[in-house]
């Protein structure tokens, strides 16, 4: 069973989201039922949730949906950022929907994130970089100006998760690329 509150605000039967006693209230609510719960939240001009620390600290599991407008009117498209887990690990990858109204029905599709520029800063910096590495290696000079990153602790961080990625990055020489599996060349079995 699944039970789906929309939005966590209004479901906490509070004035003031930020008051942590109609938090604890609800979540104990929700577990005492035994079952899934999906509780929808929004976050505000600061890119943060709403309320206080308790709407992060009692979600087990915490996506984030982007939106990003298609195309086309009819086509929009979304990615589903993990940004929390309690229990087991991370999702690896952003999952991409797009959702294209018909006449007679919606269809919904997976696509990759990667091809969604406007969620880039929502993606992690392993998966920028996939992004900026697609189209070929360039050396790391080039890699890190692409990506916005002048500063030299910006460019210690894009080196360690270059380094740290060793099954997602080469390197020959000065310049940086993706392993063939990346590029579609090899499948992955990971």
């Amino acid at each position: 069973h699944l039970v789906v509150v929309d939005s966590l605000a209004p479901a906490s039967g509070s004035e003031d989201i930020n008051k942590e006693g109609d938090l604890l209230k609800l979540y104990g609510g929700l577990r005492s039922l035994g079952c899934t719960s999906l509780v929808i939240h929004h976050l505000n001009r600061e890119k943060q949730m709403y309320g206080n620390v308790y709407a992060w600290n009692l979600a087990r599991s915490v996506w984030l949906l982007k939106r990003t407008g298609g195309a086309a009117r009819n086509v929009l498209s979304f990615g589903l950022f993990h940004q929390k887990a309690n229990r087991g690990e991370l999702h690896p990858t952003p999952i991409g929907l797009e959702f294209t109204w018909e006449s007679d029905r919606v269809n919904v599709r997976r696509i990759d994130v990667l091809d969604l520029p406007d969620l880039l800063d929502t993606m992690h910096l392993r998966d920028r970089v996939k992004v900026a590495l697609k189209h070929g290696e360039m050396p790391f000079a080039k890699l890190a100006a692409d990506l916005g990153f002048i500063e030299e602790k910006d460019k210690a961080k894009l080196r360690s998760t270059l380094l740290r990625n060793k099954r997602l990055f080469t390197q020959h020489n000065d310049a940086w690329g993706l392993l063939a599996r990346e590029q579609g060349v090899i499948p992955d079995t990971d």
